[in-house]
């Protein structure tokens, strides 16, 4: 199957609803299909589904969620190899799990708050632009 064609495919799962609808808008403007969620039962299984070109998911000490899905994403074989940034208020938090043996396969932390610009050339150096 030739995915040339294909835009690349960017998965956002975030907690707030504001940033999710500012990354939608944001990636979309460039050309990137977008999908956005909340931490939701389902989210593995739509990552699952999907198998979007990267993921960008929220990270913190005060809501499990995000690492729940990270150890369930590095776990799948059909997800583990999916390109990850991670946004988190605090970037050494994925640095401690790392250290504790948790293969996460994040690729790049983000601190937030984070410019816009930024996440932007993230995307572009991990997936390159939009197809």
């Amino acid at each position: 199957m030739d995915t040339s064609e294909q835009p690349q495919h960017i998965f956002c799962v975030n907690s707030h609803r504001e940033l999710r609808a500012i990354l939608h808008e944001l990636f979309e403007e460039e050309h990137y299909q977008v999908t956005t969620t909340n931490f939701l039962p389902e989210t593995f299984e739509q990552i699952e589904a999907l198998q979007p070109t990267l993921l960008i998911i929220d990270l913190s000490d005060v809501r499990p969620a995000g690492w729940a899905l990270l150890e369930e994403l590095s776990k799948a074989a059909a997800t583990r190899r999916i390109p990850v940034v991670a946004l988190s208020p605090d970037p050494s938090l994925v640095e401690r799990a790392a250290a504790k043996g948790h293969q996460l396969h994040v690729q790049r932390v983000l601190s937030k708050p984070f410019d816009l610009d930024q996440i932007l050339d993230t995307v572009r150096s991990l997936i390159g632009p939009a197809g």
